[in-house]
């Protein structure tokens, strides 16, 4: 990208805050966008959360006997992406779909239609897009009504 921006200037906005990392360690560290930290700087505590899905909840993890770590996720209560941090033993591979979708905008509930190969470590991050959907929709007006709903059916 460095060298596109010199030999091209202005063919794009150039090197941006969204720079993805991985350290190889053991578990391996991935991350893209800003940190809870940095996230809590920039925008009112209010408006911000997290979610933190452990890797003892993915299948293949534990087939694996590799459940130490995590997929964190940093959003806007609306469901805007921020940043996004793995710690797990293939965290390099499985940053690239919220690489793809900070880049490209999306906001975390669109990754939690997405359907993923069963078993791979890369479900973890379907599996925390989906919780924080499911507390997006049982939350405010809309979860009142779902509750309804559901004690309606009961």
């Amino acid at each position: 990208m460095a060298v596109r921006n010199a030999l091209l200037p202005g063919a794009s906005k150039g090197v941006t805050d969204q720079v993805p990392r991985a350290t190889f360690t053991d578990p391996q560290i991935a991350h893209i966008g800003l940190t809870e930290d940095q996230a809590r700087e920039k925008f009112a505590p209010d408006a911000l959360m997290t979610c933190e899905w452990p890797m003892e909840k993915v299948d293949r993890a534990r087939t694996d006997g590799s459940t130490d770590g995590f997929v964190k996720l940093v959003h806007k209560k609306n469901g805007d992406l921020l940043g996004a941090t793995i710690v797990a033993a293939h965290a390099g591979e499985m940053i690239h779909e919220w690489i793809a979708a900070l880049s490209q905008g999306l906001k975390v509930g669109d990754l939690a239609g997405v359907i993923h190969i069963y078993p791979t470590y890369s479900t973890a991050s379907m599996q925390a897009a989906a919780a924080i959907r499911v507390e997006q929709l049982l939350s405010g007006a809309s979860g009142r009504v779902v509750r309804g709903l559901a004690r309606l059916m009961r």
